[in-house]
């Protein structure tokens, strides 16, 4: 019987040899080995995502650069700037380009942000102050939440020089018909404007021709 247990390793203690030792140790090593492995690629993988990410940002920034750019300069081909109108304030916000197109520079004017009050009586045509306030009446009573509008009127520039301008708005209202935000372009129109006018006055001029023959 006990040559039995002995043959089949039953009962005995366990084994404390030094081999044995070695034996686990390596086994664990090699455990662990595999372990930092798995670390590591997953290291290498998050790496390589964390790249790609900021690689495609890089691209992004940079398309995004090259798009404000280009429209930077179609807008000003276009003699176009941009303006945003704070209900809650009551006031125009204006940026740079706005003011240059204006003959004027936010240090001049006292910053960024204008009354609307402020800015009738700076740059609206005395003549067309109606055009103004019934715009914005209409924007007003407009019962729509978003919409776009525009009238076409007089500014006079900081150096005294006249200039037609449309004046277009895409408007943000809440659920009870407040004005929550406006985002606007004006856009100088005054070449167009004098065609208009030299054209008129042919017609007008040839009419009267006519009508002494």
């Amino acid at each position: 019987m006990a040559d039995k247990l002995i043959a089949s390793g039953e009962g005995l203690a366990p084994d404390n040899s030094p081999e044995a030792e070695i034996k686990i140790l390596n086994a664990r090593i090699k455990e662990l080995e595999q372990s930092l492995d798995a670390c590591e690629k997953r290291v290498l993988d998050k790496t390589k995502a964390l790249q790609e990410e900021a690689a495609n940002r890089r691209n992004t920034e940079t398309a995004l650069k090259t798009s404000r750019r280009q429209l930077s300069q179609a807008m000003e081909l276009a003699s176009i700037v941009y303006w945003e109108l704070d209900n809650d304030k009551e006031a125009f916000v204006f940026n740079d380009d706005f003011y240059a197109f204006y003959g004027t520079t936010a240090e001049q004017e006292g910053g960024y942000l204008i009354p609307i009050t402020e800015y009738v009586k700076r740059f609206v045509y005395p003549d067309d102050l109606p055009l103004f306030a019934n715009q914005k009446a209409e924007n007003e009573a407009n019962p729509a939440q978003e919409f776009s509008s525009g009238f076409e009127h007089r500014i006079v520039r900081a150096d005294g020089e006249v200039r037609f301008i449309m004046a277009r708005a895409r408007v943000f209202k809440d659920p009870d018909g407040r004005i929550l935000r406006v985002y606007g372009a004006n856009q100088d129109i005054s070449d167009r404007k004098k065609v208009e006018d030299d054209l008129q006055q042919s017609v007008s001029l040839l009419n009267a021709m006519l009508e002494s023959t």
